[in-house]
């Protein structure tokens, strides 16, 4: 006997779900991949430039950090999103209209699945969603964090050539 048309849009709708958790757990760790690239550069142009007693070649550990700021933002706009998906389907999940539904074990009118809905937007509104994203506290402060250093090695290394 084939489910009843509620139960078989609320396992498409939990599916969902399901898929949108494991994907914005797989964009954390990209995010993480992408960090760990940018620190490892950082550190092998420091160590480049120590070993040869350049500071000059520190700054431009500054522009791929900045690179890996951009397509961290990327990934974490396109998360952003992912996010909002969840949000609408729990939201979903605890209102009235959910418990109306279920209760009469109709088909429900929340659409599902549509997470690709999500990208299917003008380029203006994609930029935006990346500029966005580059301020995020929890990417923003990694790259400063490594712009700082960047400034930071420069200076000290300076002094030690100067100063021999």
């Amino acid at each position: 006997m084939a489910k009843p048309l509620f139960e078989y849009k609320l396992d498409v709708l939990l599916n969902e779900w399901r898929l949108v958790q494991a994907q914005i757990s797989q964009f954390d760790t990209v995010a993480l991949s992408i960090r760990g690239w940018a620190v490892t550069v950082f550190g092998g142009i420091l160590a480049v430039s120590a070993s040869i007693k350049q500071a000059g070649l520190v700054p431009f550990a500054a522009l791929p950090i900045m690179l890996f700021w951009l397509i961290d933002a990327l990934f974490k706009s396109f998360q952003s999103r992912v996010i909002g998906r969840s949000e609408e389907i729990e939201s979903y999940l605890r209102s009235d209209e959910f418990r109306k539904d279920a209760a009469q074990q109709t088909s429900f009118g929340f659409v599902s699945p549509r997470l690709a809905d999500a990208f299917k937007l003008p380029i203006a509104v994609r930029l935006q969603d990346l500029v966005r994203a580059l301020f995020y506290a929890n990417v923003m402060l990694t790259y400063a964090a490594l712009l700082i250093a960047c400034v930071m090695s420069y200076y000290v290394l300076s002094q030690i050539h100067f100063a021999k």
